[in-house]
């Protein structure tokens, strides 16, 4: 059952599932065959399947996650509220998961095991157009809803006036001043690769308002965030390109390394400046 935008009702105590496709904007109840024996339960486990894994005669390919949202869904005036998570993969297949109150537990088993994929995803999907040298421009922005997801713009003609090419986009949960703990963990690996990928360019930061880091082939991230750009500087991300900046060392260490060593990288730094005032 593959379906490009599904959504699944999750009743009481997990024991009841709905399945659903969106057809002209509206739900419409999926048409299931159900093979013999088989449950809803596993119905509901081959609709995740078939959502991260693309299998065929020759091979199974995982399918990236690019996108989590949470909110909210009334199926009609008497119902009562389902707490959801909306996801998108890498093939722009939708789905929709949401819970009533009495399976919560089942909302909260679901999140977890959501939240460890898209920490692997979003790096693997950021890094793939990294490597490839198909990243001209990276954006890093609070995303409008309570979401976070990752895109990449190859040539858009729609918005080629904007020069929205060869873009990278990472848009992240953000409420009031507090941002997501694993959207700061994934922005920090992806600067920290796009630093490096690109030291032959000579990456550099400028920081008035907005925290922008170039390089010479007009290669560049951009960060609008006073709030993230408050965090990367308690990462280390900027103390460390600094270092790099001035050839103290040689390239970016992984985040959890830099944390570890923050006391001897502050070292190298103090003696790199008592050398630059010598006469």
């Amino acid at each position: 059952m593959e379906k490009k935008d599904m959504t699944i009702l999750v009743g009481n105590n997990s024991k009841t599932y709905r399945f659903f496709i969106t057809i002209n904007g509206k739900l419409e109840e999926a048409p299931i065959k159900k093979v013999e024996n088989q449950s809803v339960v596993d119905i509901y486990k081959k609709v995740l399947n078939n959502f991260f894994y693309e299998c065929s005669e020759e091979k199974t390919k995982r399918k990236r996650l690019t996108y989590v949202g949470y909110n909210t869904f009334k199926p009609n005036r008497k119902s009562e509220e389902y707490l959801g998570i909306k996801l998108q993969n890498s093939k722009e297949e939708k789905l929709n998961i949401y819970f009533t109150s009495k399976s919560l537990e089942a909302f909260d088993n679901l999140d977890r095991w959501i939240q460890q994929i898209k920490v692997s995803d979003f790096n693997d999907y950021a890094n793939e157009y990294i490597e490839k040298n198909s990243v001209r421009r990276m954006t890093i922005r609070p995303a409008i809803d309570d979401k976070s997801s990752i895109v990449y713009i190859f040539d858009n003609e729609e918005y080629n006036s904007l020069r929205i090419q060869r873009q990278l986009g990472y848009y992240y949960r953000k409420s009031g001043h507090v941002i997501d703990e694993l959207d700061v963990a994934n922005i920090c690996n992806i600067i920290r690769k796009f630093i490096n990928h690109n030291l032959e360019n000579h990456p550099r930061y400028e920081y008035n308002d907005i925290l922008r880091i170039k390089c010479d082939k007009k290669i560049h991230l951009e960060i609008k965030d006073g709030d993230l750009i408050d965090q990367l500087e308690k990462k280390r991300i900027l103390d460390d390109l600094w270092l790099v900046m001035n050839g103290v060392i040689e390239k970016m260490p992984l985040q959890e390394e830099s944390i570890l060593q923050k006391e001897e990288l502050k070292r190298k730094r103090i003696k790199y400046l008592e050398r630059k005032n010598l006469p």
